[in-house]
């Protein structure tokens, strides 16, 4: 009477363990999968570093390593950094004309990648070169990055290349193709100014 009960007992007992084994093992795996996805899909964390005579020497990209900025290349993340670096120069317009790529750190590692805006305007440009026409006039810039400050004699007939961020309000947002010859003294030095720190070459 008693032999079948104990088998069966001893049988159901088994499963029940089995059971709760799958069920913890299952556990873990949900557990890894909902981690694994909060930390490779949540935003990174955007901050902004005020320039320093350190991004001089320190900067990879103001070493003068080849680079270029692809938009379409992380282009969720690119997007932001162009807004937050507007957002930033709304409250730092007074106290620069340009901020850096470099300047923004994405989770508090600096981004190095050719580009920066021009905060008056708050345009953002990226993969800019200058090229010298044949009329050859120069004229002298005085020009700051951090405490470090320089005089120097640039050509004041020049042509720019590069690409130029265009806002869309249908997620159309893109990098665009420009050629532009700049008109004042005060376009001319800001431009070759920060191709040359984004080159690494404004520090001889």
């Amino acid at each position: 009477m008693f032999g079948p009960a104990k088998a069966f007992t001893q049988k159901y007992l088994k499963g029940m363990d089995y059971k709760r084994r799958s069920w913890q093992l299952c556990s873990v795996l949900l557990t890894l999968c909902v981690l694994l996805f909060v930390f490779s899909v949540s935003p990174k964390h955007l901050d902004i570093r005020l320039p320093d005579d350190q991004d001089l020497l320190g900067t990879p990209m103001l070493r003068g390593q080849e680079a270029i900025f692809d938009f379409e290349d992380n282009r969720f993340l690119k997007h932001r950094i162009v807004q937050f670096m507007k957002e930033s120069c709304d409250q730092l317009k007074d106290s620069y004309d340009i901020l850096f790529c470099h300047n923004v750190l994405v989770n508090e590692e600096p981004f190095t990648e050719p580009c920066f805006m021009l905060c008056k305007e708050k345009e953002f440009y990226a993969n800019v070169k200058v090229s010298m026409t044949e009329d050859s006039k120069t004229i002298v810039c005085r020009e700051a990055y951090a405490t470090t400050k320089q005089e120097v004699r640039r050509e004041q007939y020049i042509v720019l290349d590069g690409e130029r961020f265009e806002e869309s309000t249908d997620d159309a947002s893109a990098m665009e193709r420009f050629t532009k010859i700049p008109k004042s003294g005060i376009e001319v030095c800001l431009f070759q100014h920060a191709v040359a720190i984004v080159e690494g070459k404004w520090i001889q």
